[in-house]
């Protein structure tokens, strides 16, 4: 594919018209980058492709030009919105915009499309954003059937705990008919979640299972969050995707999960946890703390994939994400 060069852009100097700059600004737009590890996930995508030598230049003179050529003043915010928008894209996820990310999975052979929101990004709301634990999951569940209680028509019942942008339980909602998916996370982060829920009821529908969107905050006491979740019985399944960012949070984990989990053989806990540097040992203390509680490893093993972060040359850094699947320790 031939690249999009600054020098195939017109030069402000020669006053292109508004519809010019415009499409010249959606050429340049950055869609998210792919969070699969493999060489073609090295980059975020653009189209067509896109020689980025110079572009921050050309999209900050025209931030900085009084666009005097071009009459209409709402065309001139216009411009001026979207060079700031392509800007911050090539500034890293945690610079860029509101956004909405499609991830496509393979569902019964065939592709399955999930679209989700993410809003700005900032250090108190990591929720928003979609993290590279819940797509690697999410792409390995047709995987683990042979674990989990989904055969047959009988519902299983779901929670997610910390569900973020919802991934990982619309994923699992949609690979599994007649599952009953209840998405949980912090006060702060459930009107995006609902956003995402709603935005892909029918995929879940058509799958004779069901999504709701829940607050639930792992602080509170046990016998509240139990009563806050709308439900009659406990959890067939827990999902939990990189839902360690404290030390605090293996001994909350724990007991949620442990308040919510089904004391039945069939009962499963599906967990993702990337391996970062300054966490592992919270990792191993949930492994511990999960064992403590009478559960144990059926089966666990470890991925690779990306998350949207740069590292200190501007390349993407590799994720390693280790999972497992969890049973009660007398399971026969």
């Amino acid at each position: 594919m031939t690249q999009l060069h600054v020098l195939d852009l017109p030069p402000l100097y020669t006053h292109p018209s508004s519809s010019q700059i415009l499409d010249v600004l959606e050429k340049l737009v950055l869609e998210p980058a792919s969070f699969a590890f493999s060489p073609q996930a090295l980059a975020p995508v653009s189209t067509p492709s896109i020689d980025e030598g110079g572009i921050l230049r050309y999209l900050t003179s025209i931030i900085s030009s009084s666009l005097d050529w071009i009459e209409d003043d709402s065309i001139k915010e216009e411009i001026w919105e979207k060079a700031s928008q392509r800007i911050a894209e090539r500034a890293g996820r945690s610079a860029a915009p509101s956004l909405t990310r499609t991830f496509t999975l393979t569902i019964d052979a065939k592709p399955a499309m999930i679209h989700l929101h993410e809003p700005t990004l900032t250090s108190d709301n990591l929720g928003h954003k979609t993290w590279s634990s819940s797509y690697l999951l999410a792409t390995e569940l047709g995987n683990l059937a042979h674990h989990l209680p989904v055969s047959g028509d009988h519902p299983c019942k779901v929670l997610e705990l910390g569900s973020g942008t919802g991934l990982f339980g619309i994923a699992f909602a949609a690979q599994f008919r007649h599952s009953q998916v209840l998405l949980t996370d912090l006060p702060d982060i459930l009107p995006n979640l609902a956003r995402n829920v709603n935005a892909n009821a029918e995929l879940v529908t058509v799958r004779h299972s069901s999504i709701i969107a829940a607050t639930l905050d792992w602080n509170d006491a046990p016998e509240l969050y139990k009563a806050l979740v709308p439900s009659s019985t406990a959890y067939d399944v827990v999902l939990a995707a990189d839902p360690i960012y404290s030390p605090s949070h293996p001994e909350l984990l724990t007991r949620a999960v442990a308040a919510h989990i089904a004391r039945e053989r069939h009962a499963r806990v599906l967990l993702g946890l990337p391996l970062r540097d300054a966490y592992l040992p919270q990792v191993e203390h949930l492994w511990t703390l999960l064992q403590s509680i009478g559960l144990r490893v059926l089966e666990q093993g470890e991925m690779d994939g990306f998350d949207d972060w740069l590292d200190g040359q501007g390349e993407r850094v590799v994720v390693r994400v280790r999972w497992a699947v969890w049973a009660w320790r007398d399971e026969k």
